[in-house]
C-alpha cells in the first residue's frame, strides 16, 4: 500500500541552557499526518523508517532508526527521533527527514528542519568548556574545527521596506485616482476585483461571482394548500350564441270544435264554433259563469256571417292602438342629495347632474355614474353631450364630457342654457345680469339690465333666447341676445323652455298659471293650472312638455292644452331635463334622489257587449276575471 506522510508539527523535546545539558535526553518530538494514495487517513499500527539528510534530494542518511511498531490513529502518529538510534549530529546546518511506512520506499518530499535546535546547539556549547564575556558570540572557526569568542558586530537599522499592497473596496468601479500601482480593489455592489494596479491603471475587473446557472429540474408538486377565501364575483361574460331549437312539445290540450247555425247558440268552454249558416247570421251567446282562463274561438263558415253576445252584466274587451305614455315608472339612481340642476343630450343616454356642488356624468342613460372635479349648482350641456359648461362661484367648461376641465372665473350664475352644438350659452345671475357667450363659455357679455332674472331658454342655433323676470315680464331676444323685447305681463315668472326653433315656448309663475306661446313669445295662453312651480322642460318640437312642483310632475303631449300629474312623492322635485323628443325624462329632487323614466306603450282597452264577423272572419276570446272577455286574436271583417 503507498503512504503519503505530512508534517503536523515539529517538537524540540526540551530548549536547554548551557547550564541544563545534563538533562537534555536527546530526543526530538515530531508529529506527522498518514493517509493512503488515496486520501483516506490510515488507522493502524505500522513499522516506520526515520532518517535525516543533509539535502533535500539524494545522498545517504546522516542518522536513521526503525519504529517497528507506530500507533496511527486517524491518520495522526507522534515519534520521538532519537529514542532508538541517539541523535549525534551537531546541528550546525539544515537538515531534511525522510519518512518510510513498511517496504514501502521513502515517501517524497523530504521535510525540511530548517532551524537548528537550540539545545543541541546548548550541548554543543557545553562541550566547548568556556563562556564568553558580554557582547561578544562564540564562533566556529572550519579550518582549525575550534570554537572561539569574537566581538558581537554593531547592528544598524536598515533601510525602509516598500509598503506592502493594500485591497480596497468601495460601491462601484475604482476611479483612477485611489489605491496605488499593485493594489486590488472590490466592488461590494457586484463583486467585481480590479488589479493589481498598474501604471496607475485598474484595468478591467474580473466578476467574482459566476453568472446564473440554468435552472434545476422542477421538484415534485408539493401538497395541494388549503382553499383561499373566495374572490368577487367578475364581470358578466357575453351572452353564447342560441342553442339548436328544441323538439316539439307534445300537443296541447286545444279546443274541441263543432258546427252551428241557427239564430242562438250558446258556447260551451274550450269549445271552438264553426259557424256554418249560408242564410242568416249565427248568433252565439258566452257562458254566464266561465272559469278564468276559459277559451273560446268562432269561424265564419257560412255566408250568413256570425255573432258573438257577451252575458248579462259582461263584457268584450278589445285593445285600441297602443300609446307612449311618460312617467309611469321610475328608476331611482346614486345617493340621497339636493340635486340641484339636471342636462341630457338629445337622445337621452349622456345625463349631467349636480348636487351640493358635486358634478355627476352618466354615459348609458343613468345606469351608471362617474363623479366629476368641477363644482356647480347649474349646468348646461351640447346635444351630443359632449360639451358642458357648469358654473356656480366659477365657471367650468369641458368638451370632452366631463373628463377634463377649464375654469374661467368667478361667477354667481345659477342658471344656463345651450344651443345645440354647446357654442351659444345664456345664463342669469343671482347678481341680477343676464349674459351669453358664443365661445363655448371662455368669454361673456352682459346683456340688457340689472333685473331679478331668473329662468333662461335657447333655441337649437341659439338665435332665439327667452328669460323671465321674477316681479317682471317675460324677455325674448332674436340675435342671440344682443337685444331683448318684453313681452306678456310683470309676474312672478320662474322658469321658462322653448322648442328647437325658438317659436314653442312654456313659463311658468311662482304659485300661479302655465303659459304658453306658439310664435315665439309674441302672445301667451294661460292654461288653469294653477301650481308652486320649480321645473320645466320642452321636447325639441314644443309638444311634450313637463313641469314640477313641489309633490308631483305633470305631463303635457299637446303643447301645454291638457295637463296629467304623475310621480307623486312627498319629497320635492326640483330640476328636470330630457330627451329631443321627450320621451326619456331625467328629475332630480331635494333631500332626496336622482331619477329617470322612459316612456311605457300603454294599449287603451275598448270595452263592447257584441263583436260581429262574416265569412271567413274569426276571433280568439279568453275569459281573464271581473266579467271579461279578452280578445286575443281575430281576421278578417
Amino acid at each position: 500500500m503507498k503512504f503519503i506522510v505530512g508534517a503536523v508539527a515539529l517538537f524540540l523535546s526540551c530548549i536547554l541552557t548551557l547550564s541544563a545539558w545534563a538533562a537534555f535526553p536527546g530526543t526530538l518530538a515530531y508529529q506527522g499526518y498518514l493517509t493512503t494514495s488515496a486520501g483516506d487517513p490510515v488507522h493502524a499500527t505500522v513499522p516506520m523508517t526515520f532518517a535525516l539528510y543533509g539535502s533535500p534530494t539524494g545522498g545517504t542518511p546522516l542518522w536513521s532508526e526503525f519504529h517497528s511498531q507506530e500507533s496511527v490513529q486517524n491518520g495522526v502518529y507522534s515519534v520521538q527521533l532519537g529514542a532508538v538510534t541517539p541523535l549525534t549530529l551537531p546541528f550546525d546546518t539544515g537538515y531534511y527527514l525522510g519518512v518510510a511506512v513498511g517496504s514501502d520506499p521513502e515517501m517524497t518530499p523530504r521535510l525540511p528542519l530548517a532551524s537548528v535546535p537550540t539545545a543541541f546547539r546548548a550541548r554543543v556549547a557545553d562541550q566547548l568548556g568556556q563562556a564568553c564575556a558580554d557582547g561578544e558570540i562564540l564562533k566556529y572557526q572550519a579550518s582549525t574545527s575550534t570554537w572561539n569568542c569574537a566581538p558581537l558586530a554593531s547592528a544598524t537599522t536598515g533601510a525602509a521596506g516598500a509598503d506592502g499592497k493594500s485591497i480596497l473596496n468601495g460601491s462601484g468601479a475604482p476611479l483612477p485616482a485611489i489605491g496605488s500601482d499593485g493594489d486590488f480593489y472590490l466592488n461590494l455592489t457586484n463583486y467585481t476585483l480590479f488589479g493589481p494596479k498598474t501604471n496607475s491603471a485598474w484595468g478591467t475587473g474580473v466578476a467574482l461571482v459566476g453568472p446564473t446557472g440554468p435552472a434545476g429540474a422542477q421538484g415534485p408538486a408539493g401538497p395541494q394548500g388549503a382553499q383561499g377565501v373566495q374572490g368577487q364575483q367578475g364581470v358578466a361574460g357575453p351572452q353564447g350564441v342560441t342553442g339548436p331549437q328544441g323538439p316539439a312539445g307534445p300537443p296541447g290540450p286545444g279546443l274541441a270544435w263543432a258546427s252551428v247555425s241557427g239564430v242562438v247558440q250558446l258556447a260551451q268552454p274550450n269549445v271552438g264554433l264553426v259557424a256554418t249558416d249560408a242564410t242568416n247570421r249565427t248568433v252565439i251567446t258566452l257562458p254566464a259563469s266561465p272559469s278564468l282562463g276559459d277559451r273560446f274561438s268562432v269561424v265564419g263558415n257560412g255566408t250568413g256571417g256570425w255573432q258573438v253576445n257577451a252575458g248579462s252584466g259582461q263584457s268584450i274587451v278589445t285593445l285600441g292602438a297602443g300609446t307612449l305614455q311618460r312617467g309611469l315608472a321610475w328608476v331611482n339612481h346614486l345617493t340621497s342629495s339636493n340635486w340641484s340642476s339636471v342636462a341630457s343630450s338629445s337622445d337621452g343616454r349622456k345625463l349631467v347632474v349636480s348636487a351640493s356642488g358635486t358634478i355627476y356624468t352618466s354615459s348609458d342613460g343613468g345606469a351608471s355614474w362617474l363623479q366629476r372635479s368641477a363644482q356647480a349648482v347649474t349646468v348646461a350641456c351640447s346635444s351630443d353631450g359632449s360639451r358642458i359648461v357648469a358654473a356656480g362661484g366659477w365657471v367650468f367648461i369641458s368638451g370632452d364630457f366631463g373628463a377634463t376641465w377649464t375654469s374661467i372665473g368667478a361667477t354667481s350664475i345659477n342658471n344656463l342654457a345651450a344651443s345645440s352644438d354647446g357654442s351659444k350659452l345664456v345664463a342669469s345671475a343671482i347678481d341680477g345680469t343676464l349674459t351669453t357667450s358664443s365661445d363655448y363659455g371662455a368669454t361673456w357679455t352682459q346683456r340688457d339690465i340689472i333685473r331679478n332674472w331668473r329662468g333662461v331658454a335657447s333655441s337649437a342655433d341659439g338665435v332665439k333666447l327667452a328669460a323671465v323676470v321674477f316681479g317682471g315680464n317675460i324677455y325674448t331676444s332674436t340675435d342671440s341676445g344682443a337685444t331683448w323685447t318684453p313681452r306678456e305681463s310683470a309676474r312672478y315668472w320662474m322658469k321658462v323652455a322653448s322648442s328647437a326653433d325658438g317659436t314653442r315656448l312654456v313659463a311658468v309663475v311662482n304659485a300661479g298659471d302655465v303659459y304658453t306661446s306658439s310664435d315665439s313669445g309674441v302672445t301667451w295662453v294661460s292654461h288653469g293650472l294653477v301650481r308652486n312651480w320649480t321645473s320645466l322642460i320642452s321636447s325639441s318640437d314644443g309638444m311634450k312638455l313637463a313641469a314640477a312642483n313641489g309633490s308631483n310632475i305633470y305631463f303635457s303631449d299637446d303643447g301645454g292644452v291638457t295637463w296629467t300629474a304623475r310621480a307623486y312623492s312627498t319629497t320635492m322635485w326640483n330640476t328636470l331635463a330630457s330627451s329631443a323628443d321627450g320621451l326619456t325624462i331625467v328629475a332630480g329632487q331635494t333631500g332626496g334622489y336622482l331619477y329617470t323614466s322612459t316612456a311605457s306603450l300603454v294599449n287603451t282597452p275598448l270595452p263592447s257587449a257584441a263583436l260581429t264577423g262574416e265569412q271567413w272572419s274569426t276571433v280568439d276570446l279568453t275569459y281573464i276575471g271581473n266579467n271579461q272577455y279578452l280578445v286575443t286574436g281575430s281576421s278578417g271583417r
